[in-house]
């Protein structure tokens, strides 16, 4: 939550304001939380820290301030567009609505243990949650090769930016990141 808005900071700065796209703006500041949550990872790494929440608010705080900057410098015109949904709209945001509520619920049954989180993404996350580092055997080394080190790091990073918040590694708060991002 804190993540999204600090999104909502950037968001405002980046997008056009107006009533009518007050949504919009709220779906893209869920979008950009996990770039706070793998940012903060990298940049305490870079300046040889323990990521935490110093480093989170620090980041928080940054992208806080740059679009502070970035909003004061931009002429903003309120658009008087109103928030009107048709009926098929409404009928597909209660689909939505629903298919968000089933998967938090199963979220929220049981930690993730599918196979691609425990060989890949997970693996990669709480690697660099333990190491508190991003150490170089994920990607070199041959007893690593089934955990594909060519794929992105983003994800496992952000998994470790909740790990290193939480002070653990816990696969079930993890598991909230995915309804989290639904909603968005």
């Amino acid at each position: 939550a804190l993540s999204a808005a600090a999104g909502r900071a950037v968001v405002s700065a980046l997008f056009p304001g107006g009533r009518g796209r007050a949504l919009e703006r709220w779906g893209w500041s869920v979008a950009a939380a996990p770039l706070f949550l793998a940012g903060h990872v990298v940049v305490a790494f870079a300046l040889g820290l323990r990521p935490g929440w110093a480093s989170f608010l620090a980041s928080i705080l940054a992208a806080s301030l740059l679009s502070r900057v970035r909003r004061l410098a931009r002429d903003a015109r309120p658009s008087a567009a109103a928030l009107a949904l048709s009926p098929a709209a409404w009928s597909f945001l209660a689909l939505t609505i629903a298919g968000v509520a089933l998967a938090l619920v199963r979220s929220l049954a049981e930690p993730m243990w599918s196979n691609d989180f425990l060989a890949v993404w997970g693996l990669k996350g709480k690697t660099i949650f333990g190491d508190a580092a991003i150490p170089q055997r994920l990607f070199r080394w041959p007893e690593f090769e089934f955990s594909n080190p060519g794929y992105p790091i983003g994800l496992p990073l952000t998994y470790a930016g909740i790990a290193f918040l939480l002070g653990r590694w816990d696969d079930h708060a993890m598991a909230l990141l995915f309804p989290f991002m639904q909603v968005g």
